[in-house]
């Protein structure tokens, strides 16, 4: 879990991580629990590609995506949001938002922004004072 200051420093942290193969997990959180069990074990090295970022009325699970691929799971460079609904036969029951491939950096900031960002401030925006 990382601690930062504001809903400021997280939307850096978000854009930085989603440029360098990360995605963001929301949904069940049970299931995601799951997930960094399976792919990312507590108390190892893979435990360092995935995140928790938690503000005044939310929680950002963050995933390293090489351990997602190494593992099997069905995720690729272009993946922004797994939407996760479920565990069933001990796989992840999951969805993807995904970018364009063959954008540019600058295009791909853009879309970040846009698709990811943006709906994080009107998040925060409204989440309630500490």
């Amino acid at each position: 879990m990382m601690d930062l200051t504001g809903p400021d420093e997280v939307r850096e942290i978000l854009k930085e991580k989603l440029l360098d193969n990360w995605l963001i997990m929301v949904g069940d959180t049970e299931a995601i629990n799951e997930i960094e069990r399976q792919y990312y074990p507590p108390g190892t090295e893979k435990n360092l590609g995935f995140e928790l970022i938690l503000g005044p009325g939310y929680g950002i699970f963050l995933a390293r995506k090489t351990e997602l691929v190494d593992g099997g799971a069905n995720v690729n460079e272009n993946d922004l949001v797994a939407y996760v609904h479920g565990i069933i036969n001990n796989g992840a029951v999951m969805e993807m938002q995904s970018i364009p491939k063959g954008l540019s950096r600058e295009e791909r900031i853009e879309l970040i922004e846009a698709q990811i960002l943006e709906p994080f401030d009107q998040l925060t925006d409204s989440a309630p004072e500490p």
